[in-house]
């Protein structure tokens, strides 16, 4: 896991996430305009980058202000 986590430009990651937290959120406004799979999909992927996040930080001491974005949304 840790080549892994060397090999992810965390930087990217965090407005990656971002991106896909304001995709979310129009999900949320617009429910009709996406398929449940479509919104079960994005889902998944937030969470499996929470879940890389989580891992970097708390298993691999790597900084918070590296892995996420700390400012407020």
């Amino acid at each position: 896991m840790e080549e892994f986590l060397k090999r992810i430009n965390f930087a990217a990651l965090r407005d990656q996430k971002f991106d896909l937290l304001s995709v979310q959120e129009k999900m949320v406004k617009h429910p009709d305009t996406f398929t449940q799979q479509e919104q079960d999909s994005l889902e998944g992927i937030l969470n499996l980058i929470d879940a890389i996040q989580d891992e970097a930080v708390d298993k691999y001491g790597y900084p918070e202000d590296e892995v996420f974005r700390l400012s407020a949304i």
